[in-house]
């Protein structure tokens, strides 16, 4: 009787070992696994390295920071430094959770430029586009971002701390082109280069450049409702009645199938440029909360623009460059054809 108890003991000795083994074992695992528990509050999205010229320097870079929290974050204080320079942010400027604030590198010689010049040269004659200037604030009278070699940009806050780094090389600098960034996924701050040669999108970030915000929960919004659409010369215009939902995010809104654009949850309205005459335009609007539910696509609205009016105006003083002004004047006080300047070429010239 005593050997089988003595049995019992060891049998259940072993397997308490057994037990206490696979879960060491589990934990171990689970701990060792990686798991990203810390992405930076502000991230660098986008950088425009090169550019059109302006008095012989790169007249519209910039650098695009997102706010990836859900408190406004106000950056007077905090300073960018890039290559040789080191610019601090005297100003209030605030970002407002999950949105962007654009940072304009101005040299002295290219500070005649104005913010229409800087929106026309990325969105043209696409006017809704427009970045609003309290999402575009200038950095004069620095350096700019350079174009060749290995080159950091980072973001320090008031205390002197660096919270987020992103580099590029200059082979994937083009004229024109964007360099855009994604979150760190290693715990740093330091993101992730998503692609180079690729067309700017000042002011609106893809997706997957920032990680999905925080899930309150499952409800998509309303349909957006009352969707009106008035064809016009090469444009459309669609409007809609406000959501009633708390925590709305952006609109989107689809031509043809495809999303156009994201619309601010502030603005119940939105055009779109450059048509073509006599040809059919489908439109639909989605409300989009916070936590990324999206609602279904409101009922397709057919229109159909006329061909873009081509009038006769004053010339405009020249914002490109200074080189070519005395060229520009010489039909300075007769009329110009403005769909030219415009990006929008007559049937015939073509």
């Amino acid at each position: 009787m005593g050997n089988l108890r003595s049995y019992k003991c060891i049998i259940y000795s072993i397997a308490l070992v057994l037990v206490m083994g696979n879960a060491w074992m589990f934990h171990s695992s689970k701990s060792n696994a990686t798991e990203i528990t810390s992405i930076p509050n502000l991230l660098i999205t986008e950088v425009v390295p090169d550019t059109d010229n302006y008095a012989g320097y790169d007249a519209f870079e910039y650098v695009e920071i997102y706010n990836n929290s859900s408190q406004e974050i106000n950056l007077k204080g905090y300073h960018l430094q890039s290559g040789g320079w080191d610019a601090k942010i005297e100003t209030s400027i605030k970002i407002a959770p999950w949105d962007t604030v654009l940072f304009w590198t101005r040299r002295q010689e290219i500070q005649p430029i104005t913010l229409e010049a800087f929106n026309h040269n990325y969105f043209a004659s696409y006017e809704s586009k427009y970045v609003d200037e309290s999402k575009l604030k200038t950095l004069d009278n620095i350096g700019g971002l350079v174009n060749s070699k290995t080159q950091t940009v980072s973001v320090f806050d008031s205390n002197g701390n660096e919270v987020v780094r992103a580099s590029y090389t200059g082979d994937v600098v083009y004229t024109n082109k964007s360099i855009t960034f994604t979150y760190p996924q290693d715990d740093s701050i330091v993101m992730q280069t998503l692609s180079g040669n690729v067309k700017p999108t000042p002011g609106w970030i893809d997706p997957n450049q920032a990680p999905l915000r925080p899930k309150q929960d499952e409800v998509a919004p309303q349909i957006p409702a009352n969707i009106k659409a008035d064809a016009g010369n090469g444009e459309v215009s669609i409007a809609w009645d406000p959501n009633p939902e708390t925590d709305l995010y952006r609109y989107n809104v689809y031509k043809n199938g495809t999303l156009e654009y994201s619309v601010s949850p502030e603005k119940y309205n939105f055009t779109i440029y450059a048509l073509t005459g006599n040809r059919d335009v489908t439109l639909q609007v989605t409300a989009v909360d916070t936590s990324g539910n999206e609602s279904e696509k409101s009922s397709p609205i057919t229109v159909t623009p006329a061909h873009q009016i081509i009038t006769q105006e004053e010339r405009s003083s020249n914002d490109r460059d200074p080189k070519y002004q005395g060229l520009w004047n010489i039909s300075k006080d007769g009329p110009v054809i403005p769909g030219l300047v415009q990006d929008l070429v007559p049937q015939g010239l073509g």
